[in-house]
């Protein structure tokens, strides 16, 4: 990569946060209706209820606006005019992330369980899209640095780590094993030129990562274990920085027909209902 990007911040995570509230509102909302309409929100707040024809038009609406609204994060990375927005790259990322959650969410509550046509077509586009774009995000996240922000990142942890290590125990020959077994466990047990492997070996070590830490002798401290996390994380990603790049061209060579042709069909879809209802 010629330049450094910066990882992802917390707004991606409050953004899927704000996407698990609203998905569980509608469910509740849903069930509510069909099995205990007196528990419904609308009900509760004592505001009229829709029919169901209004609630498909407001659920379509509300999801294919989500879903254009996605777009501004390509606009403000890819356009120079857009460029000037506010905010980081990666909060405008959160912000895409946030609209294909979403967006998908209300569509599928639009579309129920019949889809037929056009609408089916953009359904299940929509449905490999949203699929690939939380593949795409995972590998975003693999290279949101150049290689040598993450070499310095992990030998920055690791240097702090040997520091409290050796307070405990100075042992040349510990660290060493502590090192190697730490960058097993996070995946890194040999160095993979291969793109499936290197993603499939980072995949692995993650969901490791995410239970536990790696061996460390029983008295450290978990501030120091964090430590070890942290560098074997790094040290991973530093290394894969290349093979996961080039899997990243061929993610986008196919996240992105499929987009294209989700919009198009999406359009005829809308098209085709307004000229229905103006009948």
């Amino acid at each position: 990569m010629n330049r450094s990007r910066r990882a992802p911040s917390s707004v991606s995570r409050l953004f899927v946060l704000v996407w698990a509230i609203v998905t569980t509102i509608l469910v509740h909302e849903m069930l509510a209706r069909r099995f205990a309409p007196s528990l419904s929100y609308l009900d509760l707040a004592g505001l009229p209820t829709p029919t169901e024809r209004e609630r498909i038009w407001v659920f379509g609406w509300v999801g294919f606006t989500l879903m254009l609204l996605m777009n501004v994060y390509t606009l403000r990375k890819r356009v120079p005019h857009f460029q000037k927005l506010g905010r980081r790259l990666s909060d405008w990322l959160g912000f895409h992330i946030l609209c294909g959650l979403l967006g998908p969410t209300f569509i599928l509550f639009h579309a129920g369980t019949e889809v037929r046509g056009v609408a089916a077509l953009a359904y299940w586009c929509m449905v490999v899209s949203v699929l690939s774009g939380l593949i795409g995000r995972y590998i975003y996240g693999q290279i949101a640095n150049r290689r040598v922000d993450f070499e310095r990142r992990a030998e920055h942890n690791w240097n702090l780590f040997a520091t409290e290590t050796r307070k405990l125990n100075d042992d040349p020959e510990l660290l060493a094993t502590i090192r190697r077994e730490a960058l097993t466990f996070a995946g890194l047990a040999r160095e993979r030129r291969n793109p499936w492997m290197a993603i499939f070996d980072s995949m692995r070590g993650d969901l490791r990562l995410l239970f536990r830490h790696p061996v460390v002798p029983p008295e450290t401290p978990d501030e120091t274990r964090e430590l070890l996390r942290r560098f074997a994380l790094a040290k991973r990603r530093a290394v894969y920085v290349q093979p996961i790049q080039t899997l990243s061209s061929w993610w986008h060579a196919f996240h992105l027909p499929f987009a294209i042709f989700m919009y198009a069909c999406a359009f005829v879809h809308v098209a085709s209902a307004l000229m229905l209802a103006s009948r």
